[in-house]
């Protein structure tokens, strides 16, 4: 919640008004950090007394429908949510035909492809600078959901939609942010490797291979694991 709220006390375009967590402290803590005197422990309370024209959903995924749905009823003109957007295509898709029954603009927080770095990678991609794509792969730790959701939204940038996927999971154990690995097709016949590796930090990086020459652009946050000792 503090870097939405962050985002939006800086930006000469809003007034961050209200706060709200379950957590008392937590919502307490975060109003004092941004200055905002209206700090709520029920959603519902909130969007009933608050006039928001912007809503920022940064709960787990599980209840995302539930607010978003609640929150088309109470004037909200726009909700920026969380990724991942859902755990289910049925869910996701319940959040999109509510929003845009009431004309309320959705965006789910896939800032990466407003980047600069991915912005140049796509421009290169449609300029034709390293020729027509031959292969791309994706490689990702830290599950599908969180991590993963990133990564297909930049694929679904730089190439369009996907014709096929054909994945399996990856896990040593049952955990609810799952890894899965696989393969997939664009409708522009591109096909894309999608490698998770099962490891204590973070990954994300893709390789794109041209006629000409590739694009190895990397991003890589390392988190030492307490298990290996470091």
């Amino acid at each position: 919640m503090s870097t939405h709220a962050g985002a939006y006390s800086e930006s000469a375009y809003t007034d961050l008004v209200s706060v709200c967590d379950i957590d008392k402290t937590k919502a307490d803590k975060c109003g004092k950090k941004w200055s905002v005197k209206n700090v709520y422990i029920d959603y519902k309370e909130m969007l009933r007394k608050e006039n928001l024209d912007i809503l920022s959903v940064c709960t787990r995924a599980p209840v995302h429908l539930e607010i978003i749905e609640y929150a088309t009823k109470c004037g909200v003109k726009g909700i920026y949510c969380e990724k991942p957007m859902a755990y289910t295509l049925s869910s996701a898709k319940k959040m999109i035909d509510i929003c845009n029954k009431k004309d309320i603009f959705l965006q789910i927080n896939h800032q990466r492809r407003f980047g600069g770095l991915h912005n140049s990678i796509k421009e290169s991609i449609e300029r034709g600078e390293i020729g027509g794509v031959r292969q791309v792969t994706f490689y990702y730790s830290k599950g599908i959901f969180n991590t993963g959701s990133h990564m297909f939204d930049l694929l679904n940038y730089f190439f369009g939609d996907a014709e096929w996927v054909d994945a399996f999971f990856i896990d040593k154990n049952d955990v609810e942010d799952k890894n899965v690995s696989g393969i997939m097709k664009f409708k522009n016949g591109i096909f894309c490797n999608i490698c998770c590796c099962d490891v204590d930090f973070s990954i994300f990086e893709v390789d794109i291979i041209g006629a000409e020459f590739g694009i190895h652009p990397i991003t890589i946050y390392f988190v030492i694991s307490e298990s290996l000792g470091q």
